[in-house]
């Protein structure tokens, strides 16, 4: 029923007076009387009756006390604007004009809105604003609409917050006045005011100190009474609050923000005790975010069956959700369900969040009490899912870029075998800035190397031959310049000439081109510039030097052009080779492999279960490595030999592969930003790979890598048995001339006892 009661509370002073009166009420009544518009006319006329006899309800009240004598009355009178069939779901009140002291008001009005002392409870959802503030600033926006025409949009309703006594969820209430039974009139004549000035207010609008300049207050008053009327408006805000929230760049990383929208879930579903938490999928790995432990991606939680079993990720994927009804008594098909029973939930209910046709994760919403979720909720939850997709779309995206700017920042190129260790490792740096080594324990090496035989000494007589052309031509310059002047210093510079072409025929020493250039740039070509206007012929010659000198075109560069393209070309080719033999043999298993072009090719393959997440790895997929291996080296040396004829220096390449069957450990360097053997004992490994090229067969002093064979190097007999085998194999294949040269090599700096297998690649 309707409550009446006067406030004891008196308000902060407002600037209009005020005046109580139900007349306009009566009024509405009165003209149903007459008209029956509404088929009321035998309640009216009973309720004018009524009122004529109470003089006290008539015109102004200026005790509102006056009122509680005439509750019934007072009741029959205001079912005009409050149905009296909704008094119990009406949020609804009547107050004196200009005033927040109500009259009147439903039960849930008073419950939901009103505090103790009868007055409005809660905030006002407009910033820096309070109850009497905004009630004065609109009775003066009031004033100018309805006494001088002047309408100045502004919202009839407001928002207001309140806790709820009952549950303490925060809720919104959208407030609107209705003013058919207020007028405001003049206290005498209509004062004068500047209505341009009103208008052109602007930024003081919401002034009061503005207004009250522009507008005598004390010269109208409000008179009647005005009705509120509010709405429930709280999954409405809750909503509005949730999209605001998640439309945040990385809503679910930030632990107050996620604190808040598991608050907003809680009052938009009305559970107190309710749990939220986020699961997202990355391919076969997964991460959670919940209120407790916020942002988690653990390493050893990153599996996907961690969180969900194949079963729940197909019914997730086919955009079904999955409810836990119990979780005391349902079946625990993964380790997350097993944690969230053990945290003490009972009931969980878990969302797809799908995007595109792409299930990047679930929305889990859990209760400490069993059946408390169903499938209603999702109704309830009608467009949430799709916020929170949407977010967790963000999140994953930014994530994986802050991964992968770690990963560039931390590593540097990595191939894609072992990539997953080093997200692994980027994952721990995001969380705990620290980076941790990435350590492969155990890794077979399968190293091999194309050496171009004698490339320094090629080159060192490319740049010979080249020299000794250039400086003769510098001396031809000097020479015909001498016959032209007589001049006896230019015939000074041409014995240095002669003197550094007979040093360059005994052969290049180390620093020769060095020097050379620099006498021939500071001291012979500077005196080009003053010989070359001794004749025409001196000029032509002056200028066939300059253009003989180009290094990219010139003439006496000829020599070391050709050596260069020519180990440019082959090495290219034997890296090409190599990469696309190499997407073959990553189909056999992943592994690891590192490419090194120099004065030829070096790769070397690491392999075992330490460098995969697979755990299927055994001797057959190594055996079958090493295999593709020789094939392939065998590949390369026949492609050196055709390509012999081809090139403009002929080069011969030397082929070497060392066996190693024990294991090695790696660990990346983050300053070297390479992978480095692991271990005192592991690094007699790399002493061996950089020493072999050079070693001798004992007692021979023949180098052990020669043009178109294959030396494979080993220390246990075992390696060369497996090794025998696979030479059988490649003879009968065509890939490789019967026979094997058995062999033992000197001793090397720090390396002793080494052997060797030597076998000739077929060219056809």
């Amino acid at each position: 029923m309707l409550q009446a009661r006067t406030s004891p509370h008196v308000s902060r002073r407002l600037d209009f007076t005020t005046v109580l009166s139900l007349d306009y009420l009566v009024e509405f009544w009165r003209q149903e009387e007459k008209t029956n518009q509404n088929g009321l006319s035998s309640l009216a006329a009973d309720l004018v009756r009524r009122v004529s006899e109470v003089p006290e309800l008539n015109g102004p009240i200026p005790d509102p006390s006056v009122l509680r004598n005439h509750q019934k009355l007072i009741e029959g009178l205001l079912c005009a604007v409050i149905p009296v069939g909704l008094k119990n779901l009406a949020f609804a009140a009547v107050a004196p004009p200009a005033s927040w002291d109500f009259i009147h008001f439903t039960p849930r009005f008073e419950r939901e809105l009103l505090d103790q002392e009868g007055r409005m409870a809660g905030h006002l959802l407009l910033d820096g604003l309070d109850w009497d503030f905004l009630r004065n600033l609109f009775n003066y926006l009031v004033v100018v609409r309805h006494c001088y025409g002047v309408h100045l949009p502004f919202e009839k309703s407001i928002l207001v917050q309140n806790v709820d006594r009952e549950t303490g969820f925060l809720k919104t209430f959208q407030m609107r006045a209705q003013f058919d039974m207020l007028r405001v009139r003049p206290r005498g004549d209509l004062p004068t005011i500047d209505l341009e000035a009103v208008k052109n207010l602007g930024q003081q609008m919401t002034s009061l100190e503005a207004w009250r300049r522009l507008i005598p207050a004390s010269q109208f008053e409000f008179y009647g009474m005005v009705v509120y009327e509010a709405t429930d408006v709280s999954e409405e805000s809750n909503r509005s609050q949730l999209k605001e929230i998640l439309v945040k760049p990385e809503p679910f990383v930030n632990d107050a923000s996620f604190d808040e929208i598991q608050s907003l879930l809680r009052s938009l579903l009305r559970i107190p005790d309710l749990n939220l938490s986020v699961i997202g999928i990355q391919g076969e790995q997964a991460f959670s975010i919940d209120s407790t432990t916020g942002f988690r991606h653990d390493a050893e939680e990153a599996k996907l069956g961690t969180f969900i079993c194949e079963t729940c990720h197909s019914e997730l994927f086919s955009g079904e959700e999955l409810l836990f009804r119990d979780l005391k008594s349902s079946q625990m098909c993964s380790p997350y369900l097993v944690q969230r029973r053990e945290a003490g939930e009972r009931c969980l209910l878990m969302l797809p969040l799908r995007e595109q046709g792409v299930l990047l994760g679930s929305l889990c919403l859990s209760t400490r009490e069993p059946n408390k979720l169903s499938s209603l909720t999702k109704l309830r939850l009608e467009g949430v899912p799709e916020l929170f997709a949407l977010a967790l779309g963000r999140t994953l995206a930014a994530f994986h870029s802050n991964v992968q700017s770690v990963m560039k920042e931390k590593f540097t190129a990595i191939h894609p075998s072992v990539e997953w260790k080093f997200r692994e490792a980027a994952l721990n740096y995001v969380r705990t800035k620290e980076i941790g080594d990435v350590v492969f324990p155990e890794a077979y090496s399968l190293y091999s190397s194309s050496d171009i035989r004698s490339s320094s000494s090629l080159r060192n007589q490319a740049i010979r031959k080249d020299l000794i052309q250039q400086i003769n031509s510098a001396k031809a310059v000097l020479e015909l310049a001498v016959d032209q002047s007589k001049i006896d210093y230019l015939s000074s510079l041409i014995f240095r000439l002669d003197r550094m072409i007979s040093e360059l025929e005994i052969g290049v020493r180390s620093g020769d081109e060095g020097r050379i250039a620099r006498l021939l740039a500071t001291e012979v070509e500077p005196v080009f510039k003053s010989i070359e206007g001794f004749s025409d012929k001196v000029h032509e010659s002056v200028d066939g030097y300059r253009m003989a000198v180009c290094s990219e075109s010139g003439a006496l560069f000829r020599e070391r052009r050709a050596y260069d393209e020519s180990v440019d070309r082959l090495t290219r080719r034997l890296t090409d080779i190599l990469t696309r033999q190499q997407q073959v043999a990553q189909k056999t298993f992943p592994h690891l492999f590192e490419m090194f072009r120099t004065d030829g090719v070096e790769h070397t393959i690491y392999v075992g279960s330490s460098l995969t997440q697979r755990d299927d790895f055994s001797v057959l997929y190594l055996n079958e490595l090493r295999l593709w291996q020789l094939k392939t080296v065998c590949l390369i040396a026949r492609e050196c030999y055709r390509m012999e004829s081809e090139l403009p220096q002929p080069l011969e390449v030397a082929h070497l592969i060392l066996a190693q069957s024990d294991p090695i450990g790696l660990r990346y360097s983050q300053e070297e930003k390479k992978f480095n053997v692991d271990g005192a004992y592991n690094s007699n490994y790399e002493i061996i790979k950089k020493r072999i090229d050079k070693a001798h067969i004992k007692g021979t002093g023949e180098r052990l890598t020669q043009p178109g064979k294959i030396a494979l190097v080993y220390s246990q007999q075992g390696e060369a048995q497996e090794y025998r085998m696979f030479f059988d194999y490649l003879q009968q294949k065509n890939y490789l001339e019967p026979g094997i040269e058995v062999l033992d090599l000197e001793d090397l700096q720090g390396v002793f006892g080494l052997k060797a297998l030597r076998v000739a690649v077929a060219h056809d």
